[in-house]
């Protein structure tokens, strides 16, 4: 029986780290779902929700990035929404509003947090399409224009764009960037073959007769929004031209922080849509079982393998507990000590680490969890000319 469950989580942990991957990308090879191209004169009307909390330092140069999209000027606005902000960023936001028309300022309670803001500001809009951003990052020149172009195929509900991180000397969180680079990779894969369970928060768009209303104090927008979608039979697609630059977390706390709160927010979302675990209501549910859920599970089915393989006799299983064991003690080491040839063993360990939390405060404040993470407030260099 030991035996048999040890190779059962060896199966699991595999098929979520390799098995699956490789299927999408097999998929997305040879039997792709091309996107119906957009027409040259393809422009639907476009607004830009910017919720805020706390944002005084990067505000104007946002704003100022969003404005200067590649865009018809007449066919794009963008809204700011204040939710509990306490440092002056809706008096800067309502400056730049009253010189500029294209920009629309409201406030939201600070109690319904960041989905309530995005459902207020949802509420003053009748454009085509709304692109979701954040304060911090910056746009490419001509992100809204490829966020919107997929939406010329009447069958693609949400498009989701890549967010380019910064480079950083920090070892653990340089491993969480390569492990970014290969997911953001995987969500390519998934939006060609079909569609991707879920979205890039910084950087995504969602036809506006497809949105719907979110609970409020909910986490995870970026895939609540597009699982809803999907539900209703639209597409989730990316595509990975439309650019956003980010700069990393400053240090292994901040990105332990942000981890945690992803995590929560996943466990949050089974919570208020249980329909997602149900292969009748949610048609993507064997690759949001296997790229949401297993991903959440692998790091309690490593700990079940270490004592496993303790306990069973036999070299394989010996090798396979020295091997692991290994792995974990470097990853430790990777967050005590910066080389960066122990970043993907310290990443390796730091997101573990956020998954037990997140389970461990399953049921945390999530209004309390909307605030940002300390991140390094250096504003993204300005994106390079395409």
């Amino acid at each position: 029986m030991m035996e048999y469950l040890f190779w059962t989580l060896v199966l699991a942990v595999t098929w979520c780290y390799a098995g699956y991957p490789l299927y999408i990308m097999a998929l997305a090879r040879f039997w792709p779902r091309p996107i119906r191209p957009a027409a040259a004169t393809f422009s639907p009307t476009v607004t830009v929700i910017v919720a805020i909390r706390n944002e005084r330092d990067v505000l104007p140069r946002r704003l100022t990035n969003l404005l200067a999209q590649e865009y018809p000027a007449d066919r794009l606005d963008v809204i700011v929404v204040c939710n509990g902000s306490v440092d002056g960023s809706e008096t800067i936001a309502s400056e730049i509003a009253r010189t500029e028309p294209r920009v629309r300022v409201f406030t939201s309670p600070a109690e319904l947090g960041k989905s309530g803001a995005i459902n207020l500001a949802s509420t003053h809009t009748a454009a085509d399409v709304i692109v979701f951003a954040d304060a911090r990052q910056t746009f490419a020149p001509d992100t809204v224009a490829r966020l919107v172009a997929p939406f010329s195929d009447p069958d693609v509900g949400v498009v989701s764009g890549r967010n380019e991180i910064r480079r950083t000397d920090l070892a653990s969180v340089q491993g969480v960037g390569m492990y970014w680079s290969l997911e953001t990779k995987l969500r390519y894969a998934e939006g060609r073959s079909g569609s991707v369970p879920g979205a890039t928060g910084a950087i995504y768009a969602v036809r506006r007769s497809l949105f719907q209303e979110m609970p409020p104090n909910l986490i995870l927008d970026d895939v609540y929004v597009p699982m809803r979608v999907a539900m209703r039979g639209n597409r989730v697609v990316m595509d990975p031209r439309a650019l956003s630059f980010d700069v990393p977390a400053r240090d292994q706390k901040a990105e332990y922080a942000r981890k945690r709160r992803t995590m929560v927010g996943n466990i949050q979302l089974l919570r208020i849509l249980p329909e997602l675990l149900s292969p009748a209501h949610n048609p993507l549910f064997m690759r949001f079982v296997s790229h949401k859920i297993l991903r959440l599970l692998t790091p309690f089915c490593f700990v079940a393998l270490l004592f496993l393989s303790a306990l069973l006799p036999g070299w394989t299983y010996q090798t396979f507990f020295a091997v692991e064991l290994g792995l974990y003690l470097l990853g430790f080491l990777g967050l005590w000590v910066n080389f960066a040839v122990l970043s993907v063993p310290a990443a390796f360990v730091l997101m573990h680490g956020a998954i037990f939390a997140a389970v461990w405060h399953w049921n945390d404040d999530a209004a309390r969890v909307w605030a940002q993470p300390t991140l390094s407030r250096a504003i993204p260099p300005a994106p390079p000319a395409f």
